[in-house]
């Protein structure tokens, strides 16, 4: 979550990047829950339990969220470029 937190620009692009990182989250509720699929997680785990402070509120996502910068960008038409990029992931 904390790498998703650092390289994500936008809620969508943090869920966007979960998806690809086998992560749900869920937004519906009151608290953020997440879920680990690739690990066989069967229930998702709340904000609340993964950190006391807070760190995966939704409101703390987006704060974090706000302050990233696009660092590198790039032409996803480019194949050889988008390939690299994505094997970082």
């Amino acid at each position: 979550l904390d790498f998703l937190l650092r390289h994500s620009l936008s809620l969508e692009d943090f869920k966007e990047k979960a998806k690809r990182l086998n992560v749900t989250v869920d937004f519906s509720g009151k608290y953020v829950k997440y879920r680990l699929d690739d690990k066989g997680q069967q229930k998702f785990t709340r904000d609340r339990t993964l950190s006391k402070k807070g760190k995966y509120s939704l409101e703390e996502i987006k704060k974090a969220l706000s302050k990233n910068e696009v660092v590198y960008s790039f032409d996803v038409n480019d194949k050889h470029t988008y390939r690299m990029f994505w094997k970082l992931f």
